[in-house]
């Protein structure tokens, strides 16, 4: 009798329901069909443990659907996506089909097509190596600089990936460091040339690539340098009175050097009456070094003082 009372009750309200419910569907029923693509996340899951994926896999798949333009409009809403189960894959190649049924979606909506219809995948053996890396350099600096020297910080990198992509690899190259206008030292973070590999881990991402730049030094010979003495206001001889010097400079610095911008002294102070051997000092521009002097020691006469 309760049972009864229950359904009784308010059963004009309940039937009223059900009448607009049966309309609802019979609208969506009745309604005419039309046709969507949808792109659908991809996803792998389950890789077995100590394996890596080493093949191209789309990050979404095409799907064609058809039904009531109702239950259409929703879809883009419900966050679909399209898993596969790598649980039971063996190393090695492996072609998974992907069919309309195994696309979970609401009742009412039919799979017209699926793009791509299948997958090639391949599974490797998961490998760990650690590679020096190599700075690539692009260009030179401009005319009268060099490079000195190239370092890389830190010089080997960490890889994770398949066996058959990295047992064939013996380094890492950076991405390019150009040096077409570099006549000073240059610090860079550069990242690392690893297209087309299939890796879990790169450590780091990115090197410090450090590039030592000087001007490029050329060496010269000046005759005829003449030689003053210094310190003293005796009366002296000097023998030679003049040097052949040896010098060794920046490119532009060198090219434009004459004898006016070399200075040879010796030092008279102290000096007494006499023939003295005294070393020849040279004095160069900055950045200029001094690598010979000839003769490296000229004679040097003080003559007597005359009586004034």
């Amino acid at each position: 009798m309760r049972v009864r009372e229950l359904l009784l009750r308010n059963l004009s309200a309940k039937l009223l329901s059900l009448f607009f419910a049966l309309i609802l569907w019979g609208v969506v029923i009745g309604e005419k069909k039309a046709q969507i693509q949808l792109n659908l996340p991809l996803e792998l899951v389950n890789i077995p443990p100590r394996a890596v994926v080493v093949s191209d896999v789309p990050p979404t798949i095409s799907v064609v659907v058809q039904g009531p333009r109702t239950l259409l409009r929703s879809l883009p809403g419900r966050g679909l996506r399209k898993s596969i189960d790598l649980r039971d894959m063996g190393f090695g190649w492996t072609t998974i089909r992907i069919l309309p049924d195994s696309i979970s979606l609401p009742r009412g909506i039919e799979i017209i097509r699926v793009s791509p219809a299948s997958l090639d995948l391949k599974l490797d053996p998961l490998m760990e190596v650690r590679l020096p890396v190599i700075p690539q350099l692009v260009g030179e600096p401009p005319k009268g600089y060099r490079v000195v020297d190239v370092q890389v910080d830190p010089p080997r990198v960490l890889l994770k990936g398949g066996e058959s992509e990295l047992s064939a690899l013996t380094e890492v190259r950076t991405q390019s460091v150009a040096l077409n206008q570099v006549t000073t030292d240059l610090e860079e973070r550069v990242g690392l040339e690893l297209e087309g590999l299939h890796l879990m881990e790169i450590s780091p991402l990115s090197v410090w690539v450090r590039v030592r730049v000087a001007p490029v030094q050329v060496q010269r010979t000046l005759k005829g340098i003449p030689v003053q003495g210094i310190g003293s206001e005796q009366q002296v001889r000097l023998s030679p009175h003049a040097v052949q010097v040896t010098l060794k400079g920046p490119q532009e610095v060198m090219k434009g050097l004459s004898k006016m911008d070399v200075k040879a002294t010796v030092d008279l102070k102290g000096l007494a009456e006499g023939t003295h051997q005294v070393p020849v000092r040279i004095q160069a521009p900055e950045g200029v070094r001094v690598l010979e002097a000839t003769p490296p020691v000229i004679q040097v006469t003080v003559r007597p003082s005359r009586p004034g």
